[in-house]
């Protein structure tokens, strides 16, 4: 790792999800208005979100498409009104693992994104010229990330150790890590031309104050997070607890194992081994087959 010399930012930002759309400014006074064109890739079965877009109106995301009563994602670039498939060669074509997601796309046609191998670890990639470099963090444990790329080849995302998250900044081979220093956990998301990042962190604290008093945050969350659980007469119950707790409701729900792993700061390894089960769609296609009559074909001689 190298000592990263841009300019960085991180900041906690507030994000709109636009998902499968274009949006495109129509006119600009005190305030601009903008007309929202729908994008639905034509192989898409379960839905297209549009994740990335140059200065030319190229746009690069991911569509789904069922694979063994799974959703499956597929990488995609859309350009001049066409849309044209990305998937890495080693992204994993198997139910239940999530595929490839194109996330950062610049002028030069350089894609940047993700994909998740036959184990369920992900590494990202940069796509260029007809050819895939896969993005692997040397010290990542549970999986490497590509997300938004600038026109100078710089590409950022996060890694992940266990179940912490860093970000990181790759160009020409190296990979520099960053870590907000206000933060126990970091991902980089943006990087512009100057290469100045923008992402986010968590504190200590998690996202805001779950244990308050009147909004103020407690001196001892282990002492107030006992009284609470004294209060409501539970016992046996940890902080850890309301993680598992959480877990088990996202998968009850269907939520897309990827975009899970990334809510909990868990790796998918863990996520899929521990609460896995609690999924919807799993051995449901094991369900569906065992339930059809075998096929008998007679040959007649």
């Amino acid at each position: 790792m190298s000592e990263f010399q841009g300019d960085f930012v991180m900041k906690a930002i507030g994000a709109v999800l636009i998902v499968g759309g274009i949006i495109s400014t129509v006119s600009i006074s005190h305030a601009a208005t903008y007309d929202f064109t729908p994008l639905a890739d034509p192989s898409a079965v379960l839905g297209t979100a549009a994740l990335g877009i140059n200065n030319k109106g190229e746009i690069v995301g991911q569509y789904f498409t069922s694979l063994g009563g799974n959703r499956f994602s597929n990488g995609f670039v859309y350009s001049g009104g066409s849309y044209t498939t990305l998937n890495d060669p080693a992204a994993a074509n198997l139910p239940s693992f999530p595929g490839t997601t194109a996330y950062g796309i610049n002028d030069k046609g350089q894609v940047s994104g993700y994909y998740y191998d036959s184990s369920g670890v992900a590494h990202g990639f940069f796509y260029n010229n007809g050819g895939f470099t896969n993005l692997n963090v040397p010290s990542a444990t549970s999986g490497t990330f590509a997300y938004g790329l600038n026109n100078n080849g710089q590409i950022v995302g996060s890694y992940s150790v266990g179940n912490t998250n860093y970000g990181f900044v790759y160009r020409n081979g190296t990979f520099t890590t960053l870590g907000d220093p206000l933060g126990v956990s970091t991902q980089a998301f943006g990087i512009n031309d100057k290469g100045q990042v923008v992402g986010y962190y968590y504190d200590t604290s998690g996202l805001g104050y779950v244990l308050h008093v009147n909004g103020a945050r407690l001196g001892d969350i282990k002492k107030g997070f006992a009284a609470a659980c004294k209060r409501a007469g539970l016992h046996g119950v940890t902080p850890h607890t309301l993680r598992h707790t959480c877990a088990t409701w996202l998968m009850q729900k269907g939520t897309d194992p990827w975009q899970a792993a990334g809510f909990l700061s868990m790796s998918m390894e863990t996520l899929q081994r521990v609460y896995g089960h609690h999924h919807p769609d799993y051995q449901r296609e094991a369900a569906e087959n065992i339930g059809r009559r075998p096929q008998i074909v007679r040959v007649i001689a």
